[in-house]
């Protein structure tokens, strides 16, 4: 098919899904692992081949500019999803515990079942000199990106998710409160520690040619996202045109893209740092916000057939490496959710906590089909532990936040919805679900 007919084809059927869904599934639960499937079908890995090898080349720029507005979008919701901070300290700690936790265990599994080829750059992360013996424990430098991208993939969260658990049994109360926000800030905490990461990758990649330090290519990255936000801002002005407001964000998004690609980062964090500057420095972010919303699921519709598409099967006891991810993942999840709880005052501590939040929409799968970019040889593995997780975490993640809310009392089985507080909460649950993350 040509190329153009067949990206016209994709839009508006990512378009037309997205209102059948809002019009006639609202009262659902729609998780979007159905178009990962849907993906593969198209992609390669069948016949008849529909989305080929050179036609997801070409379609590598769109695939940019759709992770740079979700990048951007989560960037704009920074300011409330940081909110109140005592949440956003509970909920930062659990996801950088959980990074850590999963990424080591990723990278002592690759590690076990791939190994690295001889030829093949490695590191040392710990040396003991034992009598006249000398230990070092090192290992791949590729299995390192990797571990890393794994666990930024695992501590996202869907905030969509549990707003559709919560709409669908009109719950309401502080554990749905702290559930939504923990989900929003392992969305913020995962794009920037990931960004880390390629940023890490990038300055060790050319320090035989740059010799540039990786602070450089941190300042550089934080840098070009800060100026687009603020270059943002000065464009507009004191401009009120919803139109020329929309062109503006679109011109951003479309040149931080570009320059992320550049950089050799993901857009997505360039975009989220330009989009954080315009959150806290611009009168239109609101606006621009609700604006934008209305296109991020039928860019998650996308990004998830391309990564379906991209999908190439592994070998091996390779295939552990999904069902491992789910488990490990929700071992941490639950105990770093509770201990954060535990640790930070005036939180309410639940022990079940992380089971509500085992639900990981589309943000995760931005993750993977940026770093199958950026690290094109690593590919099959990333995508088919990650999207492999996403899709058996999703079959039961309705079910735990629905018993975890029950549990709490806080569905319409145990209060009836008549107070302002469960107005407020309910209104909470519908903006998120504006965002589409499904």
């Amino acid at each position: 098919m040509n190329p153009t007919l067949l990206l016209v084809v994709l839009v508006v059927f990512s378009f037309a899904i997205s209102r059948l869904l809002s019009r006639y599934a609202s009262r659902f639960a729609v998780s979007g692992i159905e178009y990962i499937f849907l993906g593969i079908i198209l992609g390669p890995q069948l016949r008849p081949v529909i989305l080929s090898a050179e036609a997801l080349d070409k379609f590598a720029p769109l695939i940019n500019l759709l992770l740079g507005l979700v990048g951007f979008l989560l960037g704009l919701r920074a300011r409330s999803s940081l909110r109140p901070a005592n949440v956003a300290l509970g909920g930062s700690i659990a996801s950088m515990a959980l990074i850590g936790l999963v990424a080591a265990a990723a990278f002592a599994l690759l590690e076990t079942l791939i190994g690295a080829p001889p030829d093949a750059e490695r590191f040392q992360f710990y040396s003991v000199l034992i009598g006249d013996n000398y230990l070092a424990l090192e290992g791949s430098v590729d299995h390192l990106w990797l571990s890393l991208a794994i666990g930024c993939a695992a501590a996202v969260s869907s905030p969509v998710l549990i707003a559709r658990v919560a709409s669908l049994h009109r719950a309401r109360g502080p554990i749905l409160d702290l559930l939504l926000s923990y989900a929003k800030v392992s969305q913020l905490i995962a794009i920037a520690i990931f960004g880390g990461t390629l940023v890490w990758a990038r300055a060790a990649e050319s320090a035989g040619q740059t010799h540039l330090p990786i602070t450089i290519w941190v300042a550089v990255t934080v840098g070009v996202g800060i100026l687009l936000g603020l270059l943002f801002n000065l464009f507009i002005g004191r401009e009120r045109d919803e139109l020329r407001i929309y062109l503006a964000a679109v011109g951003t998004v479309t040149f931080a893209s570009g320059t992320g690609s550049a950089l050799g980062v993901s857009p997505l964090v360039v975009n989220l740092i330009a989009g954080f500057v315009v959150s806290f420095t611009s009168r239109h972010a609101t606006r621009l916000e609700t604006t934008l919303m209305p296109i991020r699921h039928p860019i998650l519709v996308l990004l998830r057939i391309f990564a379906g598409a991209l999908w190439a099967p592994v070998h091996g006891l390779l295939w552990l490496l999904a069902p491992a991810y789910v488990a490990v993942r929700i071992i941490v999840r639950w105990f770093t959710s509770w201990s954060s709880t535990w640790m930070v005052r005036k939180l309410p501590s639940v022990p079940r906590l992380g089971l509500g939040l085992v639900g990981q929409g589309g943000l995760a799968v931005a993750i993977a089909l940026s770093f199958a970019q950026r690290f094109p040889e690593q590919a099959p593995i990333a995508l088919t532990t990650i999207l492999g997780g996403i899709i058996l975490s999703d079959l039961w993640s309705y079910g735990a936040v629905r018993r975890i809310l029950a549990d709490a009392g806080e569905t319409d089985a145990a209060i009836e919805p008549d107070s302002a507080s469960a107005s407020r909460t309910r209104t909470r649950s519908h903006r998120v679900l504006d965002g589409g993350d499904r």
